[in-house]
């Protein structure tokens, strides 16, 4: 399974909005932010067990202080195993107050199973 589709369907699970647009203004010009996953509680940021989800932390939290809303980090585990990044990233998290989650990549098909995860995603 692709990150993309299992990151979607890990965010329909939560009753949240992908890939979430936020502005802001710096520098005198107008910039963005994008949310990988939005509830009316969190902001979400997603991503595989590897190091390209390190910024995941920066991103949550400045997604957060930008919203008002709870930051939280999902890692998709691929292979059952606790390596380096997510022992780091889920540390750090901690440390920060950052609710943090680790998904098994080969669990995520099975929440195609429950109706408002397939109603959120279309496939009613």
């Amino acid at each position: 399974m692709k990150e993309a589709l299992a990151i979607d369907i890990v965010c329909a699970l939560f009753g949240g909005e992908q890939e979430v647009r936020h502005a802001y203004n710096a520098d005198q010009s107008p910039h963005y932010i994008q949310v990988d996953c939005e509830s009316d509680v969190y902001v979400m940021e997603m991503g595989m067990d590897k190091r390209s989800s390190f910024d995941s932390i920066h991103q949550v939290i400045f997604a957060s202080i930008l919203t008002g809303k709870k930051p939280k980090i999902v890692i998709i585990d691929t292979d059952l195993r606790r390596k380096a990044e997510e022992y780091q990233i889920q540390l750090a998290a901690e440390k920060l107050g950052i609710e943090y989650l680790s998904i098994y990549l080969g669990d995520i098909p099975k929440y195609l199973e429950i109706p408002s995860v397939r109603a959120k995603l279309g496939m009613e």
